[in-house]
Parts: C-alpha cells; structure tokens; sequence
C-alpha cells in the first residue's frame, strides 16, 4: 500500500499529459506480449507518446532537472 501511495504522489506531481499518454498506452498494449509492446512503444507507434516529445512540459521538465528545481507544468 505504501508503494501504491508513493505511485500516486510521483503521478500527482506530473504534467497533466503524463495520464493522457499513460492511459492510450495502457490500453493499446494491455493485451500484446512484452517485446511487441517494447516495439510499439519505441516504434512511435503510440500517438499520445507522439504528442509528449515536442509538447512544452517535455522541456520544463527538462529544463526544471538541469536547474534543480520543481517544474512548472503547462499541460501543453
């Protein structure tokens, strides 16, 4: 239960686009093997994913890590 706590806050904490991507993945490999998902997935095959590499959050996120400090997520 702790874990799951931990999950939750992690999430809480992210871009809004993280549950967008989160949740077309989910749903779009729930049912395949591990290798075909891994494929999928590094294939650019998921459109959400897509979405995320340009989106303005990627950078903040990135730019926030560099600077160490908390990001300031856009949802864009």
């Amino acid at each position: 239960m702790a874990w799951a706590h931990e999950l939750a806050d992690f999430l809480a904490d992210g871009t809004s686009l993280d549950f967008v991507v989160i949740k077309e993945s989910i749903r779009m490999m729930q049912d395949l093997k591990v290798q075909d998902a891994f494929y999928l997935m590094h294939g650019k095959g998921i459109p959400a994913v897509n979405m995320l590499y340009p989106s303005e959050d990627l950078q903040e996120g990135t730019r926030a890590f560099a600077k160490k400090r908390p990001p300031v997520w856009k949802g864009r």
